[in-house]
């Protein structure tokens, strides 16, 4: 049932990607492409719990409507990775230090977001920019590792796909940005923060995602 879920999800994005954005005839103002990293974690309130960032590669692409000179919406589909670490400590009766075991979690998301974009001219070419609003994850991947210390029965690595994950995941984005032009082309910077507001697996103490993100993006 995953594996079907899984390429229903990719072949969404793809149609998006190859429907959407190149079809300026639908009044797109300006459409491109769009990538940077992540560095993504999980908040949880699972006891003896520490979450480790991990960076990530996030990559698509985006068209725009403008509402008024200043103030435009942007729609963006993107594949984006959110691996990070999780240490929990084992806590024991008869053993003596507590054992740290690290499991190394890779999510990976179909993710699109529908934002504003309130833009603030600096230049006649250039301007910074306020973006937020909703966005709809839905899950691709869910693998894991986990790394047992020695001294414990089956010490080392395993590995495996968590089944017990909830998606589509729904999530709130706030971010500045700059906007400039090359050869004509608009070029932005953006730094975002994506806050996870639902549950997405079972049994880690209701995690919810969070990452931040440094982008760039391209039009055409």
């Amino acid at each position: 049932m995953r594996s079907w879920m899984n390429r229903f999800c990719i072949l969404g994005g793809t149609l998006f990607l190859l429907i959407v954005l190149p079809t300026p005839s639908w009044a797109v103002d300006s459409f491109g492409v769009v990538g940077g990293v992540n560095v993504s974690s999980w908040a949880s309130d699972a006891e003896y719990q520490e979450e480790l960032q991990a960076p990530g590669m996030t990559i698509g692409g985006y068209a725009s409507w403008a509402i008024s000179s200043n103030v435009a919406v942007v729609l963006e589909g993107v594949y984006s990775q959110r691996h990070f670490d999780l240490e929990q400590t084992v806590r024991s009766a008869y053993s003596i230090p507590h054992r740290i075991v690290k499991f190394r979690t890779q999510f990976d998301y179909w993710e699109f977001p529908v934002l504003v974009k309130m833009n603030k001219p600096v230049t006649n070419s250039s301007s910074v920019f306020l973006i937020a609003g909703p966005a709809v994850s839905f899950e691709v991947n869910a693998k894991f590792e986990i790394e047992l210390p020695e001294g414990t029965h089956s010490a080392g690595d395993t590995s495996g796909e968590l089944s017990e994950t909830r998606s589509p995941d729904l999530g709130a984005v706030l971010g500045l940005g700059f906007e400039t032009r090359l050869n004509g082309r608009p070029v932005a910077l953006s730094a975002r923060y994506n806050l996870g507001l639902r549950k997405v697996a079972d049994p880690f103490g209701e995690p919810k995602n969070r990452a931040f993100l440094g982008l760039i993006s391209v039009g055409f």
